[in-house]
């Protein structure tokens, strides 16, 4: 479980700096649902959400590994699209 939590919480961290980056740089954030938490919440409290969610994501529904796999799959990728938008 503790690897599955780690890579839970580097993705989600991942996906929070990049995003960061594009918006430093001009970018919008697409997601509709991130985009309105960053904009009520502000980015720091958005991490905290994020994390927070990951960590009960991963802990919740262990000792299924699919739920954590997804979140690693989907939350990578749009990281890596983040950033080859910031290079």
């Amino acid at each position: 479980m503790t690897v599955y939590l780690l890579l839970v919480l580097m993705t989600q961290y991942a996906d929070y700096w990049t995003t960061k980056r594009v918006l430093a740089q001009g970018g919008r954030e697409l997601n509709p649902i991130s985009r309105t938490l960053i904009y009520r919440l502000g980015m720091t409290h958005w991490l905290i959400m994020k994390l927070g969610l990951g960590f009960v994501l991963v802990t919740a529904t262990w000792p299924l590994i699919w739920p954590s796999a997804a979140a690693i799959l989907i939350t990578g990728v749009i990281a890596i699209r983040n950033y080859r938008m910031i290079r």
